[in-house]
């Protein structure tokens, strides 16, 4: 088993280099926009077909224009963002690296090389041939380009921009058909807030913090391996990300990000300072609102494919805002699944006894002691 191990990291290699190859890359870049508004309609119209009569019209706005802003702001954003890229250095362009060769290369093999260099495909077995000169594979397409510290909080800086402009963006297009669906506006963009800081933190911005924190050990180690880069980076995802990262995003969501949207900046501060011995209490049902699920589990495989990226795995960076476009999708909806926040659940109470005050509300109890209040929370389209 141990003789077939370096023919098997060799052939590996090879798949990542085909995977790499400029006419893939590009492919991707060009079609992955078209797959992802198909899917999305797909998925638009199941969510539609499934949805109560009555609610039909209004979840067909919603879908659309949660998941075309979400999409349409991270598409944008690649692009722009991998202008500035290609800017600070030249990567998987096919002749970036190329600087010519002292020693011979046969003619099959330099024809390879100029049809990489004009952005022509090859297939896998003219790719693992090409593979025999590591030197001409490596300058024709390179591995990562991640070398120093400054590399890495560049890369970075990248993935969380690209993370954050589809979660905005669905939110912006959650609000936009509140608006037109006639819903309280106010109310309803709370959550999106809320679910939004929690898809950023949880889902996008601590796994990449963890990546990057694993990849910056193994430069100051001086190990370029990739595989071992893909195993701390896994690990730094695992740790920082799956198995903290949600409880992380709601402590922050509970005790800055939730009450500001609630009650307003100056009242948030002024209950700071009212209550700033009790320092335990921050810690306390810090999952109440917002609860850590299976499909956040699930919509891990964004950060899967960030760990590629920053790994040198450049095929993977055009279907980023795919993936990213989940996490906005979810803020656009407003997903909650916890106990609804006091003044969410104060507004709606109003909203579901409109000729009532809350200052009412006791006596209207105390009239219909059999009447249940519901409590209240988005947690299901």
């Amino acid at each position: 088993m141990t003789a077939l191990n370096p023919t098997f990291n060799e052939n590996l290699r090879t798949f990542g280099k085909y995977l790499d190859q400029p006419a893939i890359v590009r492919g991707l870049e060009k079609y992955a926009p078209g797959v992802a508004v198909a899917a999305a309609a797909g998925y638009g119209i199941y969510d539609v077909f499934r949805a109560p009569k009555e609610e039909k019209k209004e979840t067909a706005v919603r879908d659309l224009l949660v998941l075309s802003f979400a999409l349409g702001a991270g598409f944008l954003t690649a692009r722009g963002l991998r202008s500035l890229h290609k800017h600070g250095h030249k990567h998987c362009d096919g002749h970036g690296h190329h600087h010519g060769h002292k020693h011979s290369i046969s003619e099959t093999l330099k024809g390879y090389a100029e049809k990489i260099k004009k952005g022509e495909y090859l297939k896998f077995g003219q790719i693992k041939e090409l593979s025999k000169d590591k030197h001409l594979i490596d300058e024709l397409i390179p591995d990562s380009h991640i070398h120093t510290p400054k590399d890495i909080f560049r890369e970075l800086g990248y993935l969380t921009g690209l993370g954050l402009m589809p979660v905005l963006g669905g939110i912006g297009g959650g609000v936009l058909a509140d608006r037109i669906n006639g819903e309280n506006v106010r109310r309803e963009s709370k959550n999106k807030i809320k679910e939004g800081t929690f898809q950023y933190l949880a889902n996008i911005t601590l796994c990449n913090a963890g990546a990057g924190i694993a990849l910056w050990v193994l430069t100051k180690l001086n190990i370029e391996n990739r595989a071992a880069k893909l195993a701390a980076m896994a690990a730094g995802v695992v740790g920082v990300g799956i198995v903290f990262g949600g409880t992380i995003a709601n402590f922050i969501g509970k005790n800055f990000v939730n009450p500001v949207v609630d009650k307003g900046l100056d009242k948030t501060i002024e209950d700071y300072k009212k209550h700033s011995h009790h320092i335990g209490h921050m810690f306390e049902n810090v999952n109440a609102e917002r609860k850590p699920e299976a499909l956040d589990l699930a919509l891990h495989i964004d950060d899967v494919a960030s760990v590629g990226f920053l790994a040198g795995m450049q095929w993977i960076g055009p279907i980023l805002p795919v993936l990213y476009s989940v996490s906005g999708y979810r803020a656009g909806i407003g997903y909650r699944n916890g106990e609804a926040g006091e003044d969410d659940a104060q507004e709606a109470a109003q909203k579901m006894t409109p000729n009532i005050s809350h200052h009412s509300l006791p006596s209207y109890r105390a009239l219909y002691p059999s009447q249940s209040f519901p409590r209240f929370s988005i947690s299901g389209y």
